[in-house]
């Protein structure tokens, strides 16, 4: 799966603790809190190892940056911009290229508007987002999903059976060691 140390590697530590305390919501119970950046990533991480192609670094950033600028749980368009301009405002402390930087910024500003991408790097991002829709009752609906891989039923029905699983261990030790609390 991965490690902390590998998240660590694209985001420092430090960093990582401060785009997750500057996190408006609820941290642990709402839908859009780490729970679901975990499952993002995890989701990412899957496709990364089905497609050698894929580029981890820009899965592991999009996972923390593109909810992160959300001030409420329903509707709000503005949130992937928001996320988009707080990964800018760590582009010379994160661990990313700026082609990464750039894609990574592009996958969070346009993740709920655009259907599809032709770049497999940002649609992979939005596929890995999208995949984790089962949290809030929604089946991930192939017509919106990119790459071939995400379309397996095998992989839909996987990342819909995490939506509800309880938290892996690799996510409660990351939890543990940035000391966020744990409920």
């Amino acid at each position: 799966m991965i490690t902390k140390e590998e998240i660590y590697k694209v985001i420092p530590k430090k960093i990582l603790i401060e785009v997750i305390e500057s996190f408006y919501l609820q941290l642990f119970n709402g839908v859009h809190g780490i729970d679901h950046w975990t499952r993002v990533l995890q989701n990412g991480i899957i496709l990364c190892d089905k497609n050698p192609n894929l580029n981890k670094n820009i899965i592991i950033a999009f996972s923390f940056f593109h909810d992160v600028g959300r001030t409420r749980e329903d509707d709000e368009p503005i949130h992937g911009y928001n996320g988009g301009r707080m990964l800018l405002k760590y582009k010379y402390k994160i661990n990313l290229t700026k082609e990464e930087i750039d894609k990574c910024y592009e996958a969070c500003v346009d993740h709920t508007h655009t259907r599809h991408h032709k770049d497999p790097q940002i649609a992979a991002c939005w596929d890995s987002d999208r995949l984790d829709l089962y949290r809030v009752g929604v089946m991930p609906d192939v017509d919106y999903l990119n790459l071939e891989e995400s379309k397996e039923d095998d992989i839909i029905k996987e990342a819909a059976t995490r939506s509800w699983d309880k938290r892996p261990d690799w996510v409660i030790d990351l939890i543990q060691d940035l000391e966020l609390g744990y409920d």
